[in-house]
Order: C-alpha cells, then sequence, then structure tokens
C-alpha cells in the first residue's frame, strides 16, 4: 500500500502541474495537491485521516457536480490530445475527480479496517 501511495503522489503532483493551461488552473492544482498529500501521509505510514476523509468529501462533491457530463461524452474527449469542445473538458475533469474519489475511498477504507482490527485484536 506504501508503495502505491508513493507512486500516486507523483501522479496527483504531476495532475496538478499540468492544470497549467486548465480554464480553472488553481481550483484542479489545490484538488490534486490535496490527493498528493493524502497519499504522501500514506506513503509515509503517517494515515492523516483529516487530510483522508476531506479529499474524499471533496472528490465526492466534485463527481456529483461533474457526473450530468458523462450524458454529453463524445469519442473525441478520449482520442484527441486537444480541445475540441467544452463538453470534453468536463468528461477529463470528471475522470480525474473519480480517480481521486476511488483512491481518496481506498485510503479511507483502509484506515478504518486497520483501526478495527487494532480493536478487536
Amino acid at each position: 500500500m506504501r508503495v502505491i501511495a508513493g507512486v500516486l503522489v507523483l501522479v496527483f503532483a504531476f495532475a496538478a502541474a499540468a492544470q497549467w493551461n486548465d480554464p480553472d488552473p488553481l481550483l484542479w492544482s489545490a484538488f490534486y495537491l490535496l490527493l498528493a498529500v493524502a497519499s504522501l501521509g500514506r506513503a509515509l505510514d503517517r494515515a492523516w485521516a483529516s487530510v483522508e476523509t476531506v479529499a474524499a468529501l471533496i472528490a465526492g462533491m466534485v463527481v456529483v457536480r461533474l457526473a450530468p457530463a458523462w450524458v454529453n461524452v463524445r469519442s473525441e474527449a478520449f482520442t484527441s490530445f486537444g480541445m475540441q469542445s467544452s463538453d470534453d473538458e468536463l468528461v477529463r475533469e470528471l475522470g480525474g475527480a473519480v480517480l481521486g474519489l476511488v483512491w481518496s475511498l481506498v485510503l479511507v477504507l483502509h484506515r478504518v479496517r486497520a483501526r478495527r482490527a487494532g480493536l478487536t485484536s
């Protein structure tokens, strides 16, 4: 788990840096940096419960907010590197948010299970 978390620190840090040409770079950079920090905590074997929980809550809200973009998804959103439509941007952002949600939920659930195992042992 620590190795995966370490790799995801780099992935999310790169995602934050890649936002420089996004229409709303500060929001997305902050989002990915939050996920990188949550991952760093796990990579260092220091589960930062509040950071993981906040990351999961924010990612969940972003997914819910962007989910309607999936209705208008076009194949060009995934086959073209350039921006063809603003809908393409929303779908790509949704993909990043889903990745962030899944990973932050993994972190939270792993921490909860570890805590329960420690209490029952």
